[in-house]
């Protein structure tokens, strides 16, 4: 028998940037869900993204949190809240988690008061203590909104945990998802072809993405092992300066690229290109979806560092993980790669059967089911 479509409002209290991992998370699926024949409505802080289903509902400020910079809301206005949702009438409200009382926390008082169920996905795994307080302190604030929320899952155990440990929220995992036959379909990049091994870096240059560790490691490969390879690093941030200062002090200038940030929409070529990836990450991270997106878009061998997120993401394969500020075994585990051919197909092969699970088809149905329970 079919089920009826449903009108699925997503509530998220930043700013609808694709870039970024939730935005990521909810476009993906509110695309899926369209594409079954579903309503989606997105209700927003603000949005770099202009449509007449994403509602701006807020201001924001940009405040550091866990490693990052993330736009907080400021005050909405509860009468617009009221009237929106009064107008779209979701049949379930999919909440990102945690939450500002600011916005998403009026949001979920209005949708309470007509009987509107409230979903949540709890995204995050703390980087420092102060995170953990910061997030004990919103528990706090959120106490009686948090009451209206029927069901919350986490993206991975390690946000499980700290949604156990900090909000008292029991929550089942289920991944972020990926668009498996989108990511597929991508190919590697034409100026980066030859009789090279291409090692790929790609993301945030900051501290927290290790990225200073792995140029360290590809330092400490010898002169011979260094002959094979192109390391290209992908992405911006505040430490890009200093590390391509370090890449000369390291006499590495003519292995290692700079190409800058990468559009989004170049991403997967980016990453197909790469024989190995490495993702140095030092923690903070709770799920990885550059990982999997990585092993996604046919990258040869994916690594990780040894962090909650990625850890669950790479099944804990010890072949696969890695102690970023371990420079030595790091350089290690390259040079075995980059001269054993089989064994990087073996792990090729190994990572693309472990990425099946993340792909949207499965992740998207099985959060649908949960939708259709609470309704």
């Amino acid at each position: 028998m079919s089920r009826k479509k449903l009108s699925i409002a997503f509530v998220y209290d930043g700013n609808l940037k694709p870039s970024e991992g939730v935005p990521s998370y909810i476009l993906s699926l509110g695309s899926y869900y369209e594409m079954l024949g579903h309503r989606v409505h997105y209700l927003v802080s603000q949005s770099v993204i202009r449509s007449e289903n994403i509602y701006s509902l807020s201001k924001t400020v940009s405040l550091p949190f866990n490693g990052n910079n993330v736009e907080t809301p400021l005050l909405a206005n509860k009468k617009k809240i009221t009237k929106l949702i009064e107008q779209i009438r979701p049949d379930i409200m999919h909440l990102q988690m945690p939450y500002s009382p600011l916005m998403a926390g009026r949001v979920i008082k209005v949708a309470a008061k007509l009987n509107i169920p409230i979903f949540g996905t709890f995204h995050i795994f703390p980087e420092s203590k102060h995170v953990i307080v910061g997030a004990k302190i919103l528990n706090l604030l959120n106490f009686r909104t948090k009451k209206c929320i029927t069901r919350v899952i986490s993206v991975s155990s390690a946000a499980a945990k700290f949604a156990d440990s900090a909000f008292n929220i029991s929550s089942e995992v289920i991944p972020c998802p990926i668009d498996l036959k989108k990511l597929s379909q991508a190919t590697p990049l034409t100026n980066y072809q030859g009789d090279k091994l291409n090692i790929v870096f790609m993301g945030r240059l900051v501290e927290r993405k290790g990225c200073e560790y792995f140029i360290r490691a590809v330092g400490q490969l010898n002169k011979s092992d260094q002959t094979k390879i192109r390391v290209l690093i992908g992405g911006g941030g505040p430490l890009e300066s200093h590390l391509i200062r370090l890449t000369g002090q390291l006499g590495l200038k003519n292995i290692i690229t700079f190409l800058g940030y990468i559009e989004e929409n170049s991403k997967p070529n980016f990453l197909r290109t790469a024989d190995i990836a490495v993702f140095p990450s030092l923690g903070g991270e709770s799920f990885g979806i550059m990982v999997v997106e990585a092993m996604g878009s046919g990258a040869g061998v994916v690594l990780g560092g040894n962090n909650e997120g990625y850890r669950g993401v790479l099944n804990e394969n010890p072949e696969l993980l890695f102690e970023p500020r371990n420079t030595v075994r790091l350089a290690d585990m390259l040079a075995r790669l980059v001269n054993d051919k089989n064994k990087r197909n073996e792990l090729h092969d190994y990572e693309q059967k472990l990425v099946r699970q993340f792909d949207i088809s499965i992740v998207g149905s099985k959060l649908l089911d949960e939708y259709y329970k609470l309704i």
